[in-house]
């Protein structure tokens, strides 16, 4: 119903993440065809451009396969849905920064997990491999945790496609499209963990100064769980329990960071 109102779509994915908060499990099949960018304006509030015949029809079945899980875990993305995916984000005025560091460490694994343009054609570098993608959207990728904290299900990371060093870098590579960045990608850390423990969650980026791995990574994990030593005085964090929330927390966080 939401992909038919081509102008509604914002406000239908608004109404799909407040059923998903409360676990009703109908909202999925909406969800799984929305992009992060549509998802990030239904939490601004905001109506987001209808998509033309052309690119629905050119991106939307490659992205339904994915959210669904019948493209194989970790594999490569066609350069065509790439290029698309580019465009979207440098519509949302964060152009994509190439990563341009050595093929190994855990930038270079967040590197090859993200999909960023420098390490399409390089061997995996991830020790656990490059599998395990939990949700990939347009401007962010969702995967498991491997600290995973006192939490029961476990915690998500929620990284950005593009290389941002850390959240204090984040104005200086985005611009004036940081908070919508970071709005997509609290919303899609939000909703990846519905499918896993249905209710609030606490979500942290670590301070540039302290952050080990120097490429943003947004933790989310239960309300009342630490993960990596957070929440902290080391690290911005904030409770959701909407997604409907994550162009206020965005603001917040961003405006910490400042």
């Amino acid at each position: 119903e939401c992909l038919a109102a081509e102008e509604e779509r914002s406000s239908c994915a608004a109404n799909a993440l407040q059923r998903l908060a409360v676990g009703r499990r109908q909202a999925d099949d909406v969800l799984s065809q929305l992009s992060d960018l549509e998802l990030a304006a239904a939490a601004f509030g905001v109506d987001t451009p209808p998509a033309s015949n052309h690119n629905h029809s050119a991106t939307s079945d490659h992205f339904t396969s994915e959210f669904l899980g019948e493209e194989e875990e970790g594999g490569d993305t066609d350069d065509a849905t790439m290029e698309v995916s580019d465009a979207a984000v440098t519509g949302s005025q964060c152009r994509m920064i190439p990563f341009k560091g050595p093929n190994f460490g855990a930038e270079s694994c967040f590197c090859h997990k993200a999909g960023n343009p420098s390490c399409r054609s390089l061997k995996c570098s991830c020790r656990e491999g490059c599998a395990g993608i939990t949700t990939r959207g347009y401007q962010g990728v969702t995967f498991m945790n491997t600290a995973q904290g006192n939490c029961k299900r476990g915690a998500l990371l929620t990284i950005p496609r593009t290389y941002v060093r850390d959240i204090n870098h984040l104005y200086k590579s985005c611009g004036g499209g940081a908070q919508a960045l970071l709005s997509s990608l609290l919303s899609q850390g939000f909703s990846a963990y519905q499918g896993r423990s249905p209710g609030p969650v606490m979500q942290c980026l670590h301070k540039g100064s302290y952050a080990s791995v120097k490429w943003m990574h947004l933790h989310t994990f239960c309300a009342h769980g630490h993960v990596d030593g957070m929440p902290s005085r080391n690290a911005y964090c904030s409770e959701m329990k909407s997604a409907l929330q994550a162009g206020e927390v965005a603001s917040k966080l961003l405006h910490l960071a400042r």
